[in-house]
């Protein structure tokens, strides 16, 4: 470690040593998801090509290929939105914000991941919900018979995955506002 690293680390507050931690557990989590994700894709792909040599070469499509579609598609979304809030790919209009004082933007970035974080909060609980329910139900999505509950569950993971980044946000916009440097 150099002396500007331990520099830092001994300046480090508490507040700022866990947001760094939550930070890094936040990016790793998602980094996973993501990558589940370009697999998933990946496989989808696969799945398209074959359904579409199979249809044009023997008149024959693969059964199920329009619902495991839907359902890797909202997986791919779900996967992937925590991995574009970190890279920070999502539209912002921030025009107006940007011409307020450093305080008040930041004051408004609190705001704005309290809301979100709040919204994902009640989306990942309701998720959850659905996919105990669905459980319960016995529920099979047409051709496959493929259990609507494992697909739910599975959307809730990218959605706790994209929540985690908007707390995260918050906690560092927070930590910006009270550690004073």
């Amino acid at each position: 470690m150099n002396n500007n690293q331990q520099n830092t680390s001994q300046n480090e507050t508490s507040l700022e040593k866990v947001t760094r931690k939550v930070n890094d557990i936040t990016k790793s989590i998602n980094g996973i998801t993501h990558k589940i994700g370009y697999v998933l894709l990946f496989g989808l792909m696969l799945v398209t090509v074959a359904d579409v040599l199979m249809r044009f070469l023997f008149n024959s499509p693969l059964k199920g290929t329009m619902e495991l579609t839907e359902i890797v598609v909202a997986m791919v979304v779900f996967f992937s939105l925590g991995m574009a809030q970190i890279m920070g790919n999502h539209l912002e209009i921030d025009f107006l914000v940007n011409k307020f004082p450093i305080k008040v933007q930041r004051v408004v970035q609190i705001i704005i991941y309290l809301i979100g974080s709040i919204l994902l909060i009640l989306l990942t609980w309701k998720l959850l919900e659905l996919g105990i329910s669905s459980l319960n139900s016995g529920e099979v999505k047409g051709d496959l018979g493929l259990p609507v509950y494992i697909v739910i569950f599975i959307v809730t993971l990218g959605s706790a995955g994209f929540t985690l980044t908007y707390l995260a946000a918050l906690l560092t916009t927070v930590t910006k506002v009270v550690v004073k440097k």
